[in-house]
């Protein structure tokens, strides 16, 4: 029954016509013979026209077979063409530092960002900030706490800025200028800041859009070189799911170890 019901189904779409025809003369020609009823002459015609039949079909097959193995050899010759620019290359991922964040800010829900210091991040989108918690969203501020083997090792990386006490003075200097920000919001939940006794191989900017598409930014602090040539990268959280989830993981974990201020 449902052998039927295909055969109808491609009738009715003008499938496999010349197949069938082939079929049904085959077997009239058969009966025609058994019994008899037709001529020599007519059976030989019908039998020619039946393979006419036959080699125009098998003639389509093979026009669609060769039609499939070209479109075949231009999506090969395609993707050789790509692979042959570099695309995936780690150059064509890899920026020296962030990127303007102002549009991002200004549709975003949450920021949670973490750094050694922050100061620069925190001076250039104080403004971008501020009408963020305004509108009623979320800041998460983390940052190094300066304990004295967080300010030893901050002092070691640095390339320009080799005396602890100084160390200690600006990023104390640091939370201080943050903390301005609480004004700014209408209710505690909004605003806050930590530190941890503990200093990052990176920074993390975080944006977490209203319109459910969110982005983490990674930059890799580097060892004895200014910090604004550091390797840099986006991870989209619809396109890079995990990997944005082990950036907001990583977020998280250093959050729940580190102490309001």
């Amino acid at each position: 029954m449902e052998a039927l019901n295909t055969v109808l189904k491609e009738i009715r779409h003008g499938e496999n016509l010349e197949l069938y025809l082939t079929i049904i003369l085959a077997i009239t020609v058969a009966i025609l013979g058994i019994l008899q009823i037709a001529k020599f002459e007519v059976i030989s015609a019908v039998i020619l026209a039946t393979l006419g039949l036959l080699a125009s079909s098998l003639i389509s097959s093979r026009r669609v077979i060769t039609d499939v193995k070209a479109s075949f050899d231009e999506l090969n010759a395609a993707v050789k063409a790509l692979e042959s620019q570099g695309v995936g290359h780690i150059s064509e991922l890899l920026t020296r530092a962030y990127p303007d964040f102002t549009e991002q800010i200004r549709t975003a829900k949450r920021v949670s960002i973490e750094g050694s210091t922050l100061m620069s991040t925190v001076t250039r989108y104080a403004g971008e900030f501020a009408r963020l918690l305004q509108r009623g969203g979320t800041l998460r501020i983390l940052v190094s706490e300066p304990v004295p083997e967080v300010l030893a090792m901050q002092v070691f990386r640095s390339s320009s800025l080799k005396d602890p006490t100084e160390m200690k003075k600006l990023m104390e200097g640091n939370v201080a200028v943050m903390k301005a920000l609480a004004d700014k919001a209408s209710s505690p939940d909004q605003f806050e800041i930590r530190v941890m006794p503990y200093l990052a191989s990176y920074s993390l900017a975080i944006i977490e859009g209203d319109d459910g598409i969110s982005r983490a930014y990674v930059k890799l602090l580097p060892f004895q070189r200014p910090e604004p040539e550091s390797p840099t990268f986006e991870v989209h959280s619809q396109y890079d799911g995990e990997w944005f989830q082990f950036f907001l993981d990583q977020f998280e974990r250093m959050w729940a170890q580190s102490r309001k201020v």
